[in-house]
């Protein structure tokens, strides 16, 4: 579905694109989406969303279930319950894994975002940690984690750089140090107690004054 009022009213685009049930989507700058599905498979539009095409099939091998997915530029980032952070450059279609143990652990079924932001640099939230990679994936470092033990459920970065993220208490927090610290913003539960956040994103309003 898409919204053009800032989430009011929404309208769907497609009853089904085609693939399994979708885990997550990612929109390249030239404005391109992706959605990476159940079964591994991606796919993608350039029309907003009304007719998708299968670019890859199971891309990254029966590896594990992607768990993050993201887009920086034209570029496709993706890590799966492997700890595998894999790239692809050519609208999915082709794959590469370029760090096999971002976190190094055996697997990582605690990964539950990922995001990019304007230098490029990448953010998994992993449990209630966050680990940055400033080389397109090859080498990550976690941040420091000054916030409590509540797992990150979604996070994404504003047009300043500055990260935010909805933990499992529905709590909002930002980072203006590129996940260093991080200080809450909201007041307690932003949704009165309805549930957690499956999605968070952010984008820029221009407001005449």
């Amino acid at each position: 579905s898409r919204s053009t009022d800032y989430g009011v009213t929404w309208t769907e685009r497609t009853s089904a694109y085609g693939g399994a049930t979708g885990l997550f989507m990612a929109i390249e700058s030239d404005g391109d989406l992706y959605v990476v599905d159940g079964g591994e498979d991606i796919w993608r539009s350039s029309d907003g969303g009304a007719n998708w095409t299968q670019t890859a099939d199971n891309f990254n091998g029966a590896t594990g279930n992607v768990l993050g997915f993201t887009a920086y530029e034209t570029t496709l980032y993706a890590v799966d319950a492997g700890a595998d952070v894999w790239t692809s450059t050519d609208n999915g279609a082709t794959w590469t894994v370029v760090n096999t143990d971002y976190n190094s652990t055996t697997g990582d079924a605690g990964t539950d975002y990922m995001t990019a932001n304007a230098s490029g640099h990448l953010f998994i939230a992993r449990d209630a940690g966050v680990w940055r990679s400033t080389d397109s994936g090859v080498n990550w470092t976690q941040m420091t984690a000054n916030y409590g033990d509540v797992d990150i459920q979604a996070m994404d970065v504003d047009s300043n750089n500055y990260l935010y993220f909805a933990n499992a208490q529905e709590e909002i927090y930002r980072s203006t140090d590129n996940g260093a610290n991080w200080t809450q913003v909201s007041t307690g539960d932003i949704n009165g107690s309805n549930g957690d956040v499956e999605g968070f994103v952010i984008f820029p309003i221009t407001v005449d004054l």
